[in-house]
């Protein structure tokens, strides 16, 4: 059976905002390692904002990969976990992230899962390939999260101890709908309640 995974699509633009968004965590850990905060800030901002580049630039030119539909998603965690690692978890706070960070490689096996599938040409109807509108929320509460805590480290602005919380409770929420929508449970639930 033939792949729908062509390796050539990694070349559009939308891929490249992905692989761009997915690359920046290596001189992320570099600025931060030296102490260049506010440039390692900036550069995340620049990451976080091709997330937006990615899809819009896909819909506008009708180039809608199935690489880009798990090359997206998953420079979105490597950016995440990875920043999130870099400016380290508050100790009041650590309980939270790692069930985030359970739900997050949840998450990551699910979209493996799609990608195996996709690349051996199998119709897969137990894991929907690509980002959900769920998955897309999660991202931009992990990135309030991240804003805040890069906030907290340059200027110890106030109130930022209480948006981190909020942010990663929401972010929490948020990567729990996204695995029902990946597993199709919210559309068969439903169904269920009306053959009862």
């Amino acid at each position: 059976m033939k792949s729908v995974i062509a390796w050539s699509d990694l070349k559009k633009r939308p891929n490249l905002y992905s692989l761009f968004r997915l690359l920046t965590i290596l001189p992320l850990i570099w600025l931060v390692y030296h102490g260049y905060i506010l440039v390692a800030f900036a550069l995340y901002l620049i990451g976080v904002w091709t997330d937006r580049l990615d899809g819009k630039a896909a819909r506008a030119r009708n180039e809608v990969t199935a690489i880009g539909k798990i090359l997206d998603p998953l420079a979105d965690k490597v950016l995440t976990l990875g920043s999130m690692f870099l400016l380290g978890i508050p100790e009041d706070m650590k309980n939270a992230w790692f069930f985030l960070l359970g739900l997050e490689f949840s998450l990551m096996l699910l979209g493996l899962s799609a990608f195996l599938h996709s690349a051996a040409g199998v119709n897969s109807s137990f894991v929907k390939l690509g980002a959900n509108l769920y998955g897309k929320i999660k991202f931009v509460a992990e990135a309030s999260y991240i804003i805040a805590r890069f906030l907290d480290k340059l200027w110890h602005v106030a109130g930022m101890h209480f948006v981190m919380w909020l942010a990663l409770l929401f972010a929490t929420g948020m990567a729990l709908m996204s695995i029902v929508g990946h597993l199709g449970l919210n559309e068969l639930i439903p169904k269920l309640k009306n053959r009862a």
